[in-house]
């Protein structure tokens, strides 16, 4: 398997748990009583989407950041040769 597994994997969780959070969060609007998200475990639910979703953002900016420096060496290599058939 080629790249890192957590590059696939984070992403499918966080839209998985967004679709969790709305379910969560349509429920508790339509009856209160249940209190899903005033309860310890909403509240670590929440955390835990948070931190997520803060990973997967991370990891695909840092990747966007690897990609965006090796263009840049890779144009600047053309460059030098281009430079040096001349």
């Amino acid at each position: 398997m080629k790249g890192d597994p957590m590059k696939k994997f984070l992403p499918h969780l966080t839209i998985a748990m967004a679709i969790a959070m709305a379910a969560i969060t349509y429920v508790d609007d339509r009856n209160p009583m249940m209190g899903f998200l005033r309860s310890s475990a909403g509240h670590i639910y929440i955390y835990l989407f948070c931190a997520v979703a803060f990973s997967a953002a991370l990891l695909f900016i840092v990747d966007m950041r690897i990609r965006d420096v090796r263009r840049y060496k890779k144009q600047q290599e053309k460059k030098m040769t281009k430079g040096d058939d001349q």
